[in-house]
C-alpha cells in the first residue's frame, strides 16, 4: 500500500479529522445550546474542539524536538478528553443532537488514540537505541555499547553574508527561515532555515577573528560542520571521551538558540567537523 508523505501538518489524518469535527460541533451543536451555558459548556467546548487542530499543528513545527512535539501531542490528547466530557453531557442533560454527539464522541476517541500512537512512533522512530550486538558465547560485549539517541539537527554552511546567501536559500529553494541571531561567544551570526525534519543553519562571520572567517579565508564558503542532537550532552561526552573519540569540547558551550554545544574533533570523521546539540 502506498502512503501519502507527511509534509505538513495538513498530511496528519488526525488533523484532518479533528479539523473536521471542530467544524461540525460550531456550525451544529454550539448554537442549539441554552443560553445558560454561554460561559460554562459551549465555551468549553468551542475552546477544546478548536485547541485541538490547533496544538497538532503547533506541535508539528516543533517535530524536530522530542519534548516539543510530544508536549503538544499529550495537550491535544487531553483536549480531545474534554471535549468528550462535553459531549457527552450535552447529550444526556439537553439531549441535544444525539446522534451527532455519539459519532462526535466516537471521533474524538479515534483522535485521542492517533495522538497517543503518533507519540509513540514518533519517539520510537526518532530516538531509537543503537546498541552493537554480544560477540560471543556469554552474550558480553566487547565494549560498553552505544545507548546513546542521535538524530540530525542541521548542516552548517559557512557564508561571507547572510543576506545573499538567503536569496538562494530562501528565495530560490523556499526554505523556511526560522531566526537570525548573533552568538557572540563564538562570533558569528547564525540563521536557522528549516527543511523537512533538519535545517539548515548558516554562518556568517561577525569578525576576522572568527573561526568561521578563518575557514572562510582558507577554503572558501561552504560546508562547515553536520550537527547531531543528542538528549544528554554531557553524558554522550563523557561516553564518547572513554570511547578514544577525540573532542574540541570535553564539556558543552552555549550555542545558537541558548542551546548547550560541543564539537568532535573533524580527525575522528574523515576530516567532517561534528558538533552535537542538546534537543
Amino acid at each position: 500500500m502506498n502512503k501519502k508523505p507527511i509534509r505538513s501538518f495538513r498530511d496528519l489524518e488526525v488533523f484532518q479529522n479533528a479539523y473536521r469535527a471542530s467544524i461540525e460541533i460550531a456550525r451544529v451543536i454550539l448554537p442549539k445550546l441554552p443560553a445558560s451555558e454561554k460561559y460554562d459548556l459551549y465555551e468549553q467546548l468551542s475552546r477544546s474542539s478548536k485547541a485541538i487542530p490547533r496544538l497538532i499543528s503547533e506541535g508539528f513545527a516543533k517535530k524536530h524536538q522530542k519534548s516539543g512535539f510530544q508536549k503538544y501531542l499529550d495537550d491535544a490528547m487531553a483536549e480531545c478528553n474534554e471535549t468528550i466530557v462535553s459531549l457527552e453531557h450535552i447529550k444526556d442533560i439537553y439531549h441535544i443532537e444525539v446522534e451527532t454527539c455519539e459519532r462526535l464522541i466516537k471521533v474524538y476517541d479515534i483522535c485521542a488514540r492517533q495522538l497517543f500512537n503518533l507519540a509513540q512512533a514518533w519517539d520510537n522512530f526518532k530516538y531509537r537505541k543503537h546498541k552493537t550486538t554480544p560477540n560471543d558465547h556469554t552474550g558480553r560485549y566487547a565494549q560498553k555499547p552505544y545507548t546513546t539517541y542521535y538524530f540530525l539537527s542541521h548542516i552548517a554552511i559557512a557564508v561571507k553574508s547572510i543576506t545573499e546567501s538567503l536569496k538562494f536559500w530562501q528565495d530560490v529553494l523556499g526554505l523556511t527561515l526560522l531566526t537570525i541571531e548573533e552568538v557572540p561567544a563564538q562570533k558569528v551570526k547564525v540563521a536557522m532555515l528549516e527543511i523537512g525534519d533538519t535545517h539548515i543553519e548558516l554562518l556568517e562571520p561577525l569578525n576576522p577573528e572568527s573561526t568561521v572567517a578563518k575557514f572562510i579565508e582558507k577554503r572558501g564558503e561552504g560546508l562547515h560542520h553536520i550537527a547531531f542532537a543528542v538528549e544528554n550532552i554531557e553524558e554522550v561526552l563523557e561516553e564518547l571521551k572513554k570511547s578514544g573519540v577525540k573532542l574540541i569540547d570535553e564539556k558543552p558551550r552555549k550555542g545558537a538558540m541558548g542551546k548547550k554545544i560541543a564539537f568532535i574533533h573533524p580527525q575522528t570523521a574523515g576530516g567532517v567537523l561534528i558538533e552535537l546539540t542538546e534537543e
